[in-house]
């Protein structure tokens, strides 16, 4: 069944495993791709070669219908999400890094600097007209 869902500005049929594919692959912060052969090993206990991969994947790509062993997976990683206790770590990934503070600092000194260069720039003229 296909779901009328905007894409690039247009309005196209996606299908409902696209998008809860596309919306667990976010969630986690990892490619399709990988969400696939993530899913693979929790159905079936073992993990699969990119090149075994390959034809599901491809196979999903062209029909836009994943296997049931990714629905599943799709649909355990949102609920999680909903619920508030999605952990990448349990599903054999890197938790997430945490953005630095440093480039928000510089921001904020970029401002403040460029605040303080146009004060001077307005002081200047107007003490030049008068």
């Amino acid at each position: 069944m296909a779901i009328l869902a905007p894409i690039g500005g247009f309005n196209a049929h996606v299908s409902r495993d696209v998008r809860a594919v596309t919306a667990a692959a976010s969630a986690l912060q990892v490619p399709e791709f990988l969400l696939f052969k993530l899913a693979y090993a929790r159905w079936f206990g073992r993990e699969v070669s990119d090149a075994a991969m390959e034809p599901t994947f491809m196979k999903y790509l062209f029909t836009e219908e994943a296997p049931v062993w990714v629905r599943h997976f799709a649909r355990e990683v949102l609920t999680l999400q909903d619920q508030g206790r999605l952990d990448r770590t349990g599903f054999g990934l890197p938790p997430r890094v945490r953005p630095s503070l440093a480039p928000d600092m510089v921001d904020r000194w970029g401002r403040l600097f460029l605040g303080l260069a146009w004060a001077l720039i307005v002081v200047v003229i107007a003490l030049a007209v008068l």
